[in-house]
């Protein structure tokens, strides 16, 4: 009985909201990684010069490849980044809430909430002004740099995949899955912010530095908060 019963294992490997044992400090380790480089391209915007040079070119050549279908098109896609995060941001709490996972819910409110408040500040401070194409699109004009749409998605879509893994504990080839879906969804977003010339290349590449980074920083957070409560559990 004994040789019997010490086969049977968990059919998730293990319970929904328990530290997942890997160290928070690769997490750590991106946030420093995409920080500078976001501290990179923030530095060559404020500087100007040939990556402005190049943005400018960008937006141009998309204007005026645009087409009415592919305005269509893109004008969709681009609400899977806005209010598409903050949508999945609201049914992500319920789920949480219900599920009783208060260091997930507290680490999701944190990267989708806290992380439109930063990515405000950030556009505040950096203030650039929009392409001169925007207006055709946008009824109103916010700072550019970075793209909330690219930060959000960056953040929402790649943070909803962990809580998924953290609940569900799929299998490796459905987490690739999963993260192949969120990376397709943040291209496609990201891609649409330049077609319709409400940003430059360097706004969007600076929201996905600081998205990845903030995600990177409330996943670490989550692991040093799961890891502490199990502790203090079988203290």
């Amino acid at each position: 009985m004994r040789e019997y019963y010490g086969e049977i294992r968990s059919p998730v490997g293990r319970p929904s909201g328990a530290p997942s044992g890997r160290s928070p400090a690769w997490w750590l380790l991106a946030v420093v990684v995409l920080g500078t480089a976001f501290a990179f391209v923030l530095a060559a915007v404020l500087r100007g010069g040939g990556l402005v040079r190049w943005d400018q070119a960008v937006d141009r050549w998309m204007y005026v490849h645009e087409t009415a279908t592919g305005d269509r098109i893109w004008s969709a896609i681009t609400l899977l980044g806005l209010p598409g995060a903050w949508v999945t941001g609201v049914v992500v709490v319920v789920v949480l809430w219900r599920r009783r996972e208060p260091v997930l819910l507290a680490g999701w409110v944190v990267a989708i909430g806290a992380g439109g408040i930063v990515e405000w500040i950030i556009k505040a401070e950096v203030d650039r002004a929009r392409p001169p194409y925007a207006a055709t699109f946008l009824h109103t004009l916010s700072p550019s740099f970075p793209s909330g749409h690219a930060f959000l998605s960056c953040t929402g879509y790649f943070m909803l995949v962990f809580v998924v893994h953290r609940l569900v504990h799929p299998d490796r080839p459905r987490t690739l899955a999963l993260l192949a879906a969120a990376l397709l969804l943040v291209v496609l977003v990201s891609f649409s912010r330049l077609y319709l010339a409400v940003h430059y290349p360097t706004d969007v590449i600076g929201g996905l530095l600081a998205g990845g980074s903030w995600l990177a920083l409330c996943i670490a957070g989550i692991e040093i908060a799961e890891s502490a409560r199990a502790r203090a559990t079988h203290a």
